[in-house]
């Protein structure tokens, strides 16, 4: 009873000013001009006034009017459940666990086909962006959505819960409203709090076929109530994903201060290793992704490698049910939340399990990507086996950027340049994925046959402004997992997830068209000519498919 009046109270007393919300219409519910509409009558439940005067609320069966049972039980069920759903949304402690929470719940009781959040982005300028979803295969690359403009301004304007579909024959918000489409939005709800917008719940589609009633739309308001009171409690206190004053932990400075000084991996691994040290964490390991493999490779443990992992260069694949483990929550993890068969030897199959004297994981995610991830695997007599998780998820935060520009600066300096493998580890990711849902993949290469001749002719100016103009004419005509790259001075290669050859070839005909029109003259006709294949048609891989167009 106790978070029930807790939430009672901040609801008048923060988020209404004073004003009726949704639990008063739960608690006090107005008159109804019949009885068999189930909605009870004014003055049946007690004063609002002495209502909150009370330590402790009790909502008494002889407050109420005498109404039919099946109404009564009705609302009781709705009442519950709402209760049940706002004290688990107040106990959260950090974003993620409040957006788990949130929207799991959301989709289990209404019954919906997806949920998303969508939040200020951190990193995005002016744009909002889905921070966490379910049910739904977020675009890779989801510009984000305006505040100020479109759907989303309509609902940070109006204030009230927005059916897209009103929008649908507006041609002022037709490109609005696909977005929302592509991230299956059909319902949009303001989480709100002192009148301002916080964050916006989107939901898909019931999964009955039918629409919303008033009644989940009231359900999903009070949801929203709550969830604002919780999400602005832990926006005070930092959140889950905040990086904190680097006052507030000793050494960041210096830490910084030297890797700009010296950006190079091994003045970085030197750095982590004292700092976990101090922590007292004795074995460890820092993963992070190699952009050309899409492999978890290993960047840094302890000196003396008790686990021999540094002595062969350990790599995860991208695929491992570890990954997949890891990249579904920013929440640190542990033995406990990893004990499914495989998943722990499947990424280290050479080390036996029972080795580890313990195992905490925490990542660092960007975009909705796995960066990298530290595993702990011991602590230091000193540390009384306590492990100090919210310092270790503080640097990470922290060190993570700084191993990624260290990368970097190692392999620009670096005596070799694999140029191709990124390619190819990208296409067989797709591959992966058009296998996984039975659909096909399609792939286009154009190859301009007489480029030695453009670029004598016209320089290497001239050269780079076609290839600049055809990127963009391209990127406008792919869309969702499609991608496309230069893989040769003069060749463009076209991955198509979904698509066949009865797709590919207008589409390389109209790129062509573009390019022969626009920088074709009578000193210089451009000869291109395009060959495409199809997964699993023409091959089973990166390596055949290239095969099949060369």
């Amino acid at each position: 009873m106790g978070l029930l009046e807790k939430a009672l109270r901040y609801k008048n007393k923060i988020v209404s000013n004073g004003k009726k919300s949704i639990m008063d219409r739960i608690a006090f519910a107005p008159k109804s001009e019949s009885l068999d509409s189930g909605i009870l009558a004014p003055g049946s439940g007690p004063d609002p006034a002495s209502f909150f005067n009370d330590d402790i609320v009790y909502l008494k069966k002889e407050d109420l009017v005498e109404v039919k049972a099946d109404a009564v039980n009705n609302f009781l069920f709705d009442y519950m459940a709402l209760f049940e759903l706002s004290r688990d949304i107040l106990r959260a402690e950090s974003e993620t666990e409040l957006f788990d929470v949130l929207l799991f719940s959301i989709m289990g009781q209404i019954g919906v086909s997806s949920s998303s959040i969508m939040t200020p982005g951190k990193f995005s300028g002016d744009r909002w962006v889905i921070a966490e979803s379910r049910g739904v295969t977020l675009p890779r690359d989801e510009p984000g959505f305006l505040p100020t403009a479109g759907i989303l301004g309509q609902v940070i304007s109006r204030k009230e819960i927005i059916d897209i579909e009103e929008f649908k024959d507006d041609a002022r918000y037709l490109d609005d409203y696909y977005a929302y489409i592509a991230v299956d939005g059909r319902i949009l709800v303001p989480v709100m709090n002192k009148n301002e917008v916080m964050a916006v719940i989107i939901l898909g589609n019931k999964l009955t076929a039918e629409d919303y009633t008033a009644e989940e739309k009231d359900f999903l308001a009070a949801i929203a109530e709550f969830s604002a009171y919780s999400y602005r409690t832990i926006l005070l206190k930092g959140g889950d994903t905040a990086i904190p004053e680097k006052s507030k932990e000793p050494g960041f400075d210096e830490i910084q201060e030297k890797i700009m000084s010296y950006p190079d991996g091994d003045s970085v691994r030197d750095m982590i290793r004292d700092k976990f040290r101090n922590m007292g964490v004795e074995s460890f390991a820092v993963f992070i992704r190699d952009e050309f493999s899409g492999e978890y490779a290993l960047f840094a443990c302890e000196a003396e490698d008790r686990l021999r992992l540094g002595s062969v260069r350990y790599r995860i694949p991208s695929n491992a049910s570890l990954i997949t483990e890891i990249a579904k929550t920013r929440t640190r993890l542990s033995y406990k939340d990893l004990d499914k068969p495989g998943v722990l030897a499947g990424a280290f199959p050479r080390i036996p399990v029972k080795k580890f004297p313990m195992l905490s994981i925490f990542s660092f995610q960007a975009a909705g990507e796995l960066i990298g991830f530290t595993i702990v695997f011991s602590l230091s007599d000193s540390s009384h086996d306590e492990i100090p998780g919210s310092r270790i998820a503080r640097f990470c935060n922290f060190i993570f950027p700084y191993i990624h520009i260290a990368q970097n600066i190692e392999y620009r300096r670096g005596n070799y340049v694999d140029s191709i493998e990124r390619i190819l580890s990208r296409m067989d990711e797709e591959i992966r994925y058009a296998s996984d849902l039975k659909i096909p993949l399609a792939l286009i290469v154009i190859i301009v046959k007489n480029y030695k001749r453009l670029l004598g002719i016209f320089g290497n100016e001239k050269a780079r402004e076609m290839f600049r103009h055809v990127e963009s004419f391209i990127k406008a005509r792919l869309s969702g997992r499609d991608f496309s790259v230069r893989y040769d001075r003069n060749k463009i290669l076209i991955v198509l997830p979904g698509r066949d050859k009865r797709y590919a070839v207008p589409l390389a005909n109209t790129i062509i068209n573009e390019m022969v029109h626009g920088y074709s003259t009578r000193h210089v006709q451009l000869l291109i000519t395009f060959m495409t294949a199809e997964f699993p048609l023409d091959g089973k891989d990166s390596y055949s498919l290239i095969d099949a167009v060369s």
